[in-house]
């Protein structure tokens, strides 16, 4: 395979995570993998098979993974003794072995729209440059892109996460949702005290699901280095690293796409956040809260994220 143009890097194991995590998996690189090919988009696949359970079949042995002239998957397994997973110090380890010229960072139940590897080389094209981009939450019950999008119930923009009524078709819902989103802007520039600064500050970027997509140039990840590593939980930590990115002047740009999130049962509740995750939501303020008083680049990482003197076990599909 040639030097690829995109890096998508995943992390998970062989469990039943969601009920279902290997049936979501496949699914996704299926797709993924079809649409890179269709639109010759170079690319390779990097799964880190985090702390695998020993009772589960090797990850890497299953019938799941596509091959093409334009996509090949990397499978990099993470032992311990430990059961653990951790998203973030999983997808760092991803991020340091990766060869693409880009690095999108996802999730691996996450299916990227047509427009995305249609109209990649003429949207990406900036080295200095995050791309964002909105998420939907859709049914699994169909198998074309039209159709799922018509299913979503949870929509992930900027400035938070909006939940569809049942009676309210998408189409409808999805024209309305940013003439709401704009006349909540408007209130909020008008009123800035109803926000403190470091609310002004994430809803002025596009923070909401961000570890569902995050796509930037190999030496962005490099420069400012990955994700923070050691915290209670995986919560907020995508955020983090966004904001540890704009504290170094790197440029935000928001693509017109949405990604489809196979909907599944979750680890965290936002509606019931639990003790852990109300503390990451206070990490997250203070460290926005910092910035805004210092305005100085972040450095929240040490030179070993994602252990780059380790030689991983890796199995190329």
């Amino acid at each position: 395979m040639k030097q690829p143009t995109l890096s998508i890097i995943l992390c998970g194991r062989n469990d039943r995570y969601g009920d279902d995590f290997i049936d979501r998996l496949k699914r996704s690189l299926l797709w993924n993998a079809q649409l890179a090919a269709k639109h010759h988009i170079q690319t390779e696949l990097v799964f880190i098979n985090y702390h695998p359970e020993e009772n589960q079949k090797c990850i890497s042995s299953l019938d799941i993974w596509p091959t093409s002239d334009y996509w090949n998957s990397r499978v990099i397994t993470v032992r311990s003794a430990s059961d653990a997973f951790l998203e973030f110090p999983a997808k760092n380890i991803g991020i340091r072995r990766a060869r693409g010229q880009y690095f999108l960072i996802t999730n691996a139940d996450i299916l990227l729209p047509e427009l995305f590897f249609y109209s990649f080389h003429q949207w990406i094209k900036q080295s200095n440059t995050i791309y964002r981009a909105d998420r939907l939450n859709v049914s699994r019950r169909y198998n074309t892109e039209a159709a799922l999008i018509n299913t979503a119930d949870e929509y992930c923009v900027k400035g938070g996460i909006f939940y569809r009524p049942l009676m309210i078709p998408h189409g409808l819902y999805s024209a309305l949702l940013p003439t709401y989103l704009g006349a909540r802007r408007a209130v909020y520039s008008c009123l800035p005290f109803l926000l403190t600064p470091s609310e002004q500050f994430l809803l002025k970027h596009h923070f909401t699901a961000s570890g569902d997509f995050t796509l930037a140039h190999r030496d962005v990840w490099h420069r400012i280095q990955g994700f923070r590593e050691h915290t209670p939980i995986s919560t907020h930590v995508d955020s983090l690293w966004l904001v540890k990115a704009l504290s170094h002047q790197i440029n935000l740009q928001e693509l017109p796409i949405a990604v489809l999130h196979q909907s599944h049962e979750r680890r965290h509740n936002f509606s019931s956040p639990s003790q852990e995750m109300n503390q990451m939501w206070s990490i997250l303020q203070n460290q926005i809260s910092e910035y805004l008083a210092t305005r100085t680049p972040i450095v929240d990482t040490t030179d070993q994220w994602g252990n780059p003197e380790i030689n991983y076990p890796e199995d190329s599909i």
